[in-house]
Order: structure tokens, then sequence, then C-alpha cells
């Protein structure tokens, strides 16, 4: 066996075979220690264990494996409801014109109709295919993060001019408590 094939029963023995443990807590304390790893920095060098585990026949492996793949790939703008529209990519993005309709075209695959309030929703599934193209490559969730907010400002920007609501959730008026003692 070589080098590669070593690393590979190593990184399954360690970190993918205590996902199906039969007890819950080690169950528990991997899929975390996982999810914490495939978050940081590093976390695009096991990727490929976590996909191929996310088929294991294990059913519990599997389930886990796929868990800890929608947290990694879960990279959202740090306060607004959604995922900005694609054109909202800054003038100066690399090769902007060709990734929205890259991305765009990506998005469209399999949709067949468009209602008039959908908002538009495959120019926000063609950002989320880019933010997984970007953790793909390993760029720092930092980094799509406040691309992502530069976006969001660009949008918000969009939808004023254009006299359409806001997402931004509208917070309640607060009413005062009632003093103590008061009927």
């Amino acid at each position: 066996m070589d080098v590669f094939g070593v690393w590979a029963l190593i990184t399954y023995a360690f970190l993918i075979a205590p996902l199906g443990d039969e007890r819950f807590s080690v169950r528990r304390d991997a899929h975390e220690h996982l999810k914490e790893r495939m978050q940081s920095l590093g976390g695009v060098s096991i990727l490929p264990y976590i996909r191929s585990a996310s088929a294991h026949p294990d059913l519990e492996i599997a389930r886990r494996s796929q868990s800890i793949l929608s947290c990694f790939y879960d990279v959202r703008p740090s306060a607004y409801p959604a995922i900005p529209y694609i054109d909202m990519l800054p003038a100066n993005y690399p090769d902007r014109q060709g990734v929205i309709d890259f991305t765009l075209s990506r998005s469209r695959i399999g949709v067949t109709y468009w209602t008039a309030d959908s908002d538009w929703p495959e120019w926000r599934a063609a950002t989320r295919l880019l933010i997984k193209d970007l953790v793909d490559r390993g760029c720092p969730r930092s980094c799509i993060v406040a691309w992502l907010d530069i976006m969001v400002e660009e949008e918000k920007q969009y939808r004023k001019n254009r006299n359409l609501p806001s997402l931004v959730p509208v917070e309640p008026e607060r009413i005062p408590a009632p003093k103590q003692g008061a009927n």
C-alpha cells in the first residue's frame, strides 16, 4: 500500500469511523469535531473524505457526513436574511460577467417556470453556487462573507432605487411595560 492509501485508512479510522460508533457520545463528539474542522481554513483538505462518507453504506455515517457538508457550504452574509443576487457582485470582481453568466446558467438547470412574486430565486441560487465554488477552492469564509456583505449593500441600494420592499425584518415598536401598581 502506498502512502496515500495509508493516509486514507488513517483518515477513515480517526475521522469517519467514529461517526458510526455504537456509542452516541462518540458519534456526537466526532460530528462536532468534523463540523468545526470543516469550518476552519484547513477544512477543504478533508472534503474528499467527507464527500465519500456521505454515500457510506452505514446510514449513520452517511447522514452525519451529509450534515457536515451542509454546514461546510453554509456561508451567509453577516446581517441579511437572504443570499444576495449574483449580479450584485462588485464591479471589480474578477471576470464578473463571466462568473454571473456561468453561475446563472448552472442555477437554471431543471427550472421550468417562474412566478411574478418569486424574487428571482435563480439569481440567489447562482450566488449559492459561487459560494460553493469558493469554499471548494479553499477561500477563507471571512473573505466570502466580506464579499457577500458588499453584495448585500448593493442589493439594498438596488431595492431602494426601485421602491422594492426591504428584506431586513422590521423591528416592532417597543411598548413600555406597565408601571407597578397601575390599573
